[in-house]
């Protein structure tokens, strides 16, 4: 790539180029799938010092920080309890001030990629307003999976001995090019607060996104809705907005999957609170890792030491950081929603590892 590349600038040129340079009038779809924020964690010189300091008083800080904005805003209940700290992350308290100055400079690069982003969009957004095709478009706008807990040595045929010989990490350069950070496990919590953990697993911070949406159908503008849908609804909400039907089981002679999601726009439109009923279950498989979500209740399957292998029931009207199992207390509702999983993995195939269940993020699974 030409010097001075940078892939988030690069991909909304191209979407603007490919949506401005379509036949005039003709409707489009568009999928704009950024590579940021995932790691290595790179910025353009001018959003280098965006955050400086921003993050020197620790994760235990900002997470509290978070969780109180998050409260003053809605977004949670004022009574909701975080996960708590995960032991195999870093303590703050026990970093050297050279450790706590590299873990800070992290989190300044990974939050102003963020804003990078946030930037590029508006870009887009203000072209779709000069084209006066805004008003009369769909736009959805969400992330794929939780904030990345992982570290570039944990990746498949790397090391941290092959990440140093191949990197150039020293602080001066950490984000420019030829380093190679992450964000990391501590941060990843910081960032998925309150839930529990992060991108890889099926528990709430591994799954749960916000959606922001824009459309001309919306009923109740800048509102916030908690209606949970998933990334599966996607289509069919194009479909929906679009009216346009979905072809079944076949598509010009071919065999194809008949759509598993539902529309959201009776939510956007006002007249639903909810795209799936308490009685239709959703269900989720990861590396082995499992969940199924029906109504509020929610069957959680993690290995050790990230959960107890074995099934765990959460109500998440009330605890959505996952705290407090209800296995004992809700036994036929647990023994229902582990026979729907089942079902599920008929029906789609579900393959375990051996083991039933991969262990991301553990030392004795990675390189030496």
């Amino acid at each position: 790539v030409p010097r001075g590349f940078y892939s988030t600038e690069f991909y909304t040129d191209k979407i603007i180029e490919y949506i401005d340079g379509r036949e005039k009038g003709q409707p489009f779809f568009a999928y704009l799938s950024y590579t940021a924020v995932h790691d290595p964690l790179h910025l353009p010189d001018e959003f280098m010092e965006k955050y400086k300091g921003r993050y020197d008083a620790g994760y235990d800080v900002l997470r509290q920080e978070r969780l109180k904005k998050m409260k003053q805003l809605g977004i949670i209940s004022p009574d909701t309890q975080p996960f708590p700290h995960l032991p195999m992350a870093p303590a703050w308290k026990d970093l050297t001030k050279e450790q706590k100055r590299v873990e800070a400079r992290r989190m300044e690069i990974y939050a102003a990629m963020v804003e990078n982003v946030d930037s590029h969009i508006g870009r887009l957004l203000q072209q779709l307003k000069k084209s006066g095709v805004y008003k009369n478009t769909l736009v959805l706008f969400f992330s794929d999976n939780g904030a990345n807990g992982a570290e570039m040595h944990m990746y498949p045929e790397t090391d941290e001995a092959w990440v140093k010989r191949n990197s150039d990490n020293r602080y001066e350069n950490m984000g420019r090019r030829f380093s190679r950070i992450a964000q990391g496990m501590a941060w990843a919590q910081v960032s998925m607060t309150p839930f529990r953990l992060f991108k890889a697993f099926t528990s709430e911070g591994g799954i749960r996104s916000s959606l922001i949406v824009n459309s001309p159908d919306i009923a109740d503008r800048g509102s916030q809705s908690d209606a949970f849908t998933h990334v599966m609804d996607i289509a069919a909400t194009i479909l929906d907005q679009a009216d346009v039907k979905h072809p079944g089981t076949s598509y010009k002679g071919r065999k194809i999957h008949t759509l598993r999601g539902r529309s959201m726009m009776n939510v956007l439109r006002g007249k639903s609170e909810m795209v799936y009923d308490d009685n239709t279950a959703v269900c989720w498989e990861l590396f082995g890792f499992r969940a199924v979500r029906k109504g509020d209740f929610k069957l959680l399957w993690l290995p050790k030491p990230f959960g107890i292998d074995d099934w765990q029931l959460y109500d998440l009207s009330k605890d959505p950081a996952e705290l407090n199992d209800l296995s004992r207390q809700l036994p036929e509702i647990r023994s229902d929603m582990i026979e729907i999983w089942k079902q599920y993995a008929i029906e789609t195939g579900v393959v375990l590892p051996p083991g039933g269940a991969l262990r991301p993020l553990e030392p004795e699974v990675q390189s030496n």
